[in-house]
């Protein structure tokens, strides 16, 4: 998973060019190669990636590289509403800039994330984040700022910029708050682009208002909505987060969209499935399982419809 990257970058998958893997019975099986240009044919190397580890042992793989950024800088712009910080993210993709993440973020109140000399520029202060990584050369990276922070100061926005290092650590900082920790409930939900701020602003009304710890995030530009709150304390609390895992999920298979639970405490896992619904692609699925795995010797139950 790229993460926020994936705004600028796309799915880690793409960057793998050729693998092998080893089926149940001892078979190597090996697809695409080691440059980028193969022969067309089925894709086993998506196959493989999407089936958490469901089909076969993946050996090796060749993977495309990209050339290590000279520069990095993240801007980071304060805003006091949900509709404000959704507009300024649209308007800050209509410019001519190249962002390589573009996040907005809200918390519960009171819940500390990301550590930062100023708590006012961190979700659960109260409003919204919104940051922008910017990866390319020194030039590039200036004139592309100077568009953003412009755009900021007409919105009125509160805005502050880290370079470097800091900025790198700032999104190390932000991969392990959305880590969370044992326990935790780590929910992805996807839509089109132009749908995830209705499902952003559902879960903020929600999730934000029960739990005492939580983190909301989303990427504007690819429809990824991550959730992260704390341990469920007891039974009670398990089954009322399972409850909105639910209806959540309800909300974005209405919108054409889905809900994956990445992570949860075992009582909150007995409550809700993990995958959602499985749809007419499900027999498919299953015909593909036994061929590669007739035994089903591999992660047996652990992937949608427990395949």
């Amino acid at each position: 998973d790229p993460g926020p990257l994936r705004t600028g970058y796309g799915p880690t998958r793409d960057y793998v060019i050729g693998m092998e893997a080893v089926l149940a019975d001892g078979t190597l099986v090996h697809s695409g190669g080691r440059v980028v240009k193969n022969v067309a044919g089925f894709d086993l190397n998506k196959l493989f990636i999407g089936s958490y580890g469901t089909l076969g042992i993946v050996t090796r793989l060749f993977v495309k590289l990209r050339p290590e950024p000279e520069f990095e800088t993240t801007l980071r712009m304060s805003c006091r509403s949900n509709s404000e910080v959704i507009d300024l993210a649209r308007q800050i993709m209509q410019l001519e800039v190249l962002p390589a993440a573009l996040e907005i973020s809200a918390a519960a109140e009171g819940t500390r994330v990301i550590p930062a000399s100023d708590s006012s520029f961190m979700p659960g202060s109260g409003g919204y984040l919104l940051s922008v990584r910017l990866i390319d050369s020194l030039a590039a990276i200036g004139e592309q700022a100077d568009r953003i922070l412009a755009t900021a100061r007409s919105s009125n926005a509160r805005f502050d910029r880290m370079d470097g290092e800091e900025s790198a650590l700032f999104w190390r900082r932000w991969n392990e708050m959305l880590a969370g920790s044992a326990g935790s409930l780590r929910l992805r939900i996807s839509t089109l682009p132009s749908r995830s701020s209705q499902l952003f602003r559902w879960g903020e009304e929600q999730l934000l208002r029960i739990a005492k710890q939580a983190v909301l995030t989303l990427a504007p530009a690819t429809g990824t909505i991550r959730a992260v709150t704390h341990p469920p304390i007891d039974g009670e609390e398990e089954a009322r987060i399972a409850g909105l895992v639910s209806t959540w999920r309800a909300e974005a298979e209405a919108l054409a969209g889905y809900l994956t639970v990445e992570s949860a405490a075992v009582g909150v896992k007995a409550l809700v499935d993990s995958w959602g619904e499985v749809g007419l692609q499900f027999e498919l699925m299953k015909r593909i399982k036994s061929k590669f795995d007739p035994r089903a010797t591999f992660s047996p139950g652990r992937f949608l419809g427990g395949l």
